[in-house]
């Protein structure tokens, strides 16, 4: 074969690629989702019925049936499980050889040969680079934000990658030991990049009207300039550092009292919860001029007397950087979150975007995993955005033409598109036009079945003008 066919023949294997929705049981006491697919795939290593795959499924991972119901085409189209006969379904012989070897590794370059931007994703990562830089390199590959999260997931936990920090991420070693023996795609949309704003603005708050833009930014270079400068705007040592962690959480609605001195904790922070429970928190912060926060800076008695001393559920370490296994295992064993500066900075940027409560937010003092979910919830409160400037848009763009569309009909014209929400996604958006009440959009057929009820829009413009107001006169308020 010549070079120029196998280069051909090479594209083609790469373009027929698939860009399946991605879903795995990972529930709270069993994250870990490769392992739980090897236990689902394990299965079926013998041939085995659909339902009784799915109910084994289903009953491992204390799951309702129907929730399990989308796993299987993932399974099929991730090159995992074979049908040898209607309805019944067995491993495929790669997916057998991987439960032999028992290699996460050997799992993604399964998922590489038939998922598109899986090796993709490790070279996309090369760098330090932020989640988001990372997503919107997925959507040239056509695959939204959602199925970025569940691949980038699964490189944390084969060791290919590593989160430098909640909102960061970079190729290891072995990742990029393994992208050299794998034929990679190049980007094929160039285009839909630009189709997406993955990241909230600092600028901007969800009505889209200014909110103290230099005020928040403030806040956020503050913080970074005085974890690294102990003597930051000529205070004692590490008290800026102390009031601005104090301003940052004042910011988000937080109450935020710093008491500092000997004996006591730097910064108190108090919140309510969901439930209506009043929360408390302890804060250290830790100005270096290294940029590095090592055991030696902390001490753990100190500490725990701190946290006894104000009855504080829970205990936070600021600061620029943290450096050394010591200080992460001494956090890990202590339930302390280890939040840098930078993340900081980040959560009170997505909180103003984003409209989210200290009882969102109070997430990140949940040790160990408190950021991570944090993360998580800040990219579905982007993506429900996002699929709400979709929805009026499509609205916006059929009332030319008089059409009036259903839930349904938008996931099928959108099913292409970067965001490509599912019927549920879009039911919840049309619910949240019904609560707000306010013309936004407007029924034109109301049927039994939901996803079939049409709609057209409404004066869109004016009521996004109302809620402006209603914002505007909240805040003057306060």
């Amino acid at each position: 074969m010549t070079i120029p066919m196998a280069v051909a023949v090479r594209n083609r294997r790469q373009e027929a690629r698939n860009t399946y929705n991605i879903w795995v049981p990972s529930p709270k006491e069993d994250p870990n989702k490769i392992e739980n697919l090897r236990t689902c795939i394990a299965a079926a290593e013998d041939q085995m019925e659909k339902g009784a795959l799915l109910g084994f499924i289903a009953d491992r991972f204390g799951l309702k049936r129907s929730s399990v119901d989308s796993m299987l085409p993932f399974m099929r189209a991730a090159g995992l499980l074979l049908e040898v006969r209607r309805g019944v379904f067995t491993a495929t012989p790669a997916a057998k050889a991987w439960l032999r070897s028992g290699s996460d590794i050997d799992f993604i370059r399964i998922l590489h040969a038939n998922m598109k931007f899986v090796g993709e994703l490790i070279r996309a990562a090369k760098g330090n680079v932020p989640r988001n830089d990372v997503y919107r390199e997925g959507i040239t590959y056509g695959l939204n934000k959602d199925k970025v999260r569940w691949l980038t997931a699964f490189m944390v936990e084969s060791g290919l990658l590593i989160e430098t920090s909640w909102s960061s991420v970079q190729a290891t070693a072995t990742g990029l030991r393994l992208i050299e023996t794998l034929s990679l795609a190049e980007p094929h949309l160039p285009e839909a990049a630009a189709e997406l704003d993955l990241s909230p603005g600092l600028e901007q708050t969800t009505s889209g009207a200014p909110a103290e833009p230099h005020k928040l930014s403030l806040i956020v270079e503050a913080l970074t300039r005085s974890s690294v400068d102990p003597g930051a705007d000529g205070a004692a040592p590490g008290a800026a550092f102390e009031v601005h962690i104090e301003s940052a959480f004042r910011h988000m609605g937080f109450r935020a009292q710093r008491i500092s001195g000997s004996g006591d904790t730097d910064i108190l922070v108090q919140w309510y919860d969901g439930n209506g429970s009043l929360r408390t928190a302890i804060v250290d912060g830790k100005s270096t001029s290294s940029g590095r926060v090592t055991h030696s800076n902390v001490s753990d008695v100190a500490i725990d007397m701190h946290k006894e001393k104000r009855s504080a559920e829970y205990v936070a370490i600021i600061g620029p950087a943290f450096s050394g296994d010591t200080i992460k295992n001494m956090a890990k064993r202590k339930q302390w979150a280890l939040v840098t500066a930078d993340e900081l900075g980040q959560v009170v940027s997505s909180a103003e975007a984003l409209g989210l409560r200290p009882a969102d937010v109070g997430m990140l003092f949940e040790a160990p995993d408190g950021l991570s979910r944090l993360a998580g919830l800040i990219d579905t409160r982007q993506r429900e955005l996002d699929i709400l400037s979709l929805v009026i848009s499509r609205l916006k763009t059929e009332s030319e033409t008089e059409e009036a569309v259903s839930a349904r009909d938008v996931s099928l014209i959108e099913r292409g598109s970067p965001l490509a929400p599912n019927t549920g996604e879009l039911l919840d958006t049309f619910r949240m036009f019904d609560r707000l009440d306010l013309d936004i959009v407007r029924s034109i057929e109301d049927v039994q079945d939901p996803r079939y009820a049409t709609y057209r829009i409404g004066d869109a413009r004016s009521a996004a003008k109302r809620l402006r107001a209603i914002a505007t006169s909240i805040e003057r308020g306060l």
